[in-house]
């Protein structure tokens, strides 16, 4: 029954991992095209601040899964 738990706290650090990438993937494409978006500069770096914030709230649920994942590793199912 306890199984369940550490199998979804992967799932969501994997997928914290990923947002992760494609946050800074995204990031690099804006940046790369910051010539063209030099008049569009307050959107930009408003949206360059949100995936900023994205990538901190990837890290977090990363850690925060392997957190509870190392805690139920101290439970033994008989």
């Amino acid at each position: 029954m306890g199984r369940g738990f550490p199998v979804v706290a992967d799932e969501v650090r994997v997928l914290a991992v990923k947002t992760q990438s494609s946050n800074e993937h995204i990031k690099q494409i804006i940046l790369s095209c910051r010539s063209n978006l030099m008049m569009r500069r307050p959107k930009c770096h408003r949206n360059v601040c949100g995936i900023e914030e994205s990538s901190q709230a990837s890290n977090f649920l990363s850690e925060l899964a392997e957190q509870q994942s190392a805690m139920l590793k101290e439970f033994r199912l008989n």
